[in-house]
């Protein structure tokens, strides 16, 4: 009953992270009655109640904070509440339940200064649209605080493309109105911040939004570049196809990509997909040499 069951990108799972998923408060006192710790935490702080937090049936939520007495206030991954976490994850009558039974604010910070109001960005299109009538103004939202994320003067619409999604995106874009041109405290648009995140919301940039491919920020990296170090090859291969973007630009440290990425589990796949492109590259110039060669030649005759 004990048994962890980990992932690549979090250990530490239990029985009783998965228990809370079939919103039974029998089998969770049945699993109490056999020792199952149901304050067990994984790597990155995640308790089955936090998990709880990120569903949208409230029955071992409540089971949880209403039976066992634990603390509504909790803080886990990064500082984000209970409230962040069901934010985060778009579930509406989870966040309504966890601020109206347990006065948790939309408007407090975590470790990044990120709200759950804020995180609803990467969230549901239901969701946002509840907040915005409880009047949450996501056209006057800005994180101004730096940090080590880079989440300064970072929209919502920022957020979404980082998290990949379209629905709330578009939702902010074309029904909230947001500024899709907005840029944040180091120049990154949204393609350079969908680029280390989705190939779907880079096509979606590029196609409808007509957002710049050839865009820098102050790191002095392009799409491809940002692309290569959050291991989206097929990104890369999207944007070179489509736009031509540099693959061969140097960032402010004077790295190459494949500088940057050295080591990165994915630089093998990555440097395949550069050089074929470099080679293309040169194929297509090859010809254009050739004549300039020649007629050097011809004038020095």
């Amino acid at each position: 009953m004990h048994r962890r069951f980990d992932s690549r990108e979090e250990q530490g799972f239990t029985v009783a992270h998965w228990a809370v998923l079939n919103f039974k408060s029998e089998v969770m006192r049945y699993l109490l009655e056999l020792g199952v710790d149901f304050r067990a935490t994984t790597s990155k702080q995640t308790s089955p109640l936090t998990r709880s937090a990120a569903i949208e049936n409230t029955a071992s939520l409540r089971f949880l904070l209403e039976e066992l007495g634990f603390d509504a206030r909790m803080k886990s991954f990064q500082g984000d509440s209970l409230l962040h976490v069901s934010a985060y994850s778009g579930r509406l009558q989870t966040c309504l339940y966890l601020i109206r039974a347990h006065g948790l604010d939309l408007y407090e910070e975590n470790d990044y200064h990120l709200t759950p109001a804020f995180k609803a960005a990467a969230g549901s299109v239901e969701l946002l649209k509840a907040l915005s009538e409880m009047g949450v103004d996501y056209c006057k939202m800005v994180n101004g605080h730096h940090n080590s994320l880079n989440y300064a003067l970072w929209t919502p619409l920022h957020y979404a493309c980082e998290r990949g999604n379209i629905d709330t995106f578009n939702y902010l874009a074309k029904q909230l109105k947001l500024d899709v041109e907005a840029r944040t405290y180091y120049r990154s648009n949204c393609l350079l911040i969908a680029a280390g995140s989705s190939l779907d919301m880079v096509k979606l940039l590029i196609s409808e939004y007509r957002q710049d491919p050839f865009a820098v920020n102050d790191f002095g990296e392009n799409a491809a570049f940002i692309a290569a170090k959050h291991g989206k090859v097929d990104v890369i291969e999207y944007l070179w196809h489509t736009t031509g973007v540099d693959v061969t630009r140097r960032n402010r440290d004077g790295l190459t990509i494949l500088e940057a990425i050295k080591g990165k589990k994915w630089e093998e796949e990555a440097k395949t997909v550069i050089c074929a492109i470099q080679k293309a590259i040169f194929a297509k110039r090859k010809p254009i040499l050739a004549a300039r060669l020649q007629l050097i030649r011809l004038k020095l005759h």
